[in-house]
């Protein structure tokens, strides 16, 4: 087992499936202390003992709403009193709801700003003195619709556009789209994409610039924006 991040706490949200809980099998089997967190409890205790399960450290989970503040504080607090320190944020939860956008309401459209964008700009702020202190860095996964938007999900674009256009486009870069529940060959792309990202964001180790593995990673993907924020 690596331990090319052995001493290293990972924060990852959205961790309990999809690209989250690729990039953080990834981080635990380079040696990280990861925390898990998404709103699904047994999503998260399923994906720990998995890792566990393969004998890396064994994630610390917290089930909480990211798209509020109190969410985000409860991560936050969970950390702080856990773990004591945060080297690498990864912002990987959000989600959002396609559809006809004549039939979409302001409560949808608020929605999927909350989890995504405002849990990102909430998480970053909160852990920013802890990722500082130890020169960490922030992950923040977006998507291809920031660029190509789909006519038939323009809540996704649009929220993905502003972590791209906000500063907050940090180590950012995803697939199109994600879908955990489709079948046949789109969810095998979705896997391969998912672990795709695993590999990219364990290339952006604390305290150092973005590697040579990083950039080529980046490069052989069309979804991809090779841009990392050090806490520095």
């Amino acid at each position: 087992m690596s331990s090319e991040l052995s001493g290293k706490v990972a924060v990852i949200t959205g961790g309990s499936r999809g690209i989250g809980r690729a990039i953080a099998k990834t981080f635990a089997a380079a040696g990280a202390q990861t925390v898990l967190a998404a709103k699904t409890e047994a999503n998260l205790k399923k994906t720990a003992d998995e890792i566990a399960a393969t004998k890396a450290l064994k994630p610390t989970i917290v089930a909480a709403d990211l798209g509020t503040a109190e969410g985000c504080q409860a991560l936050f607090e969970h950390v702080k009193k856990t773990h004591g320190r945060c080297d690498i944020l990864i912002n990987s939860a959000g989600a959002t709801k396609a559809g006809n956008f004549l039939e979409q309401s302001d409560e949808l459209w608020m929605d999927g700003f909350a989890l995504k964008f405002f849990g990102a700009v909430r998480l970053s702020r909160l852990f920013w003195p802890m990722l500082s202190a130890a020169q960490g860095k922030i992950v923040n996964i977006d998507g291809g619709m920031a660029r190509t938007p789909n006519p038939g999900n323009l809540i996704g674009s649009a929220v993905n556009a502003a972590m791209t256009s906000s500063g907050m486009r940090i180590g950012a870069g995803a697939p199109l789209e994600i879908a955990n529940k489709r079948a046949g060959t789109q969810a095998a792309r979705s896997r391969a994409l998912s672990n795709q990202w695993a590999q990219t964001a364990s290339a952006m180790m604390p305290s150092q610039p973005m590697t040579r593995v990083t950039r080529d990673a980046l490069s052989n993907s069309a979804w991809a924006s090779p841009i990392c924020l050090c806490a520095d």
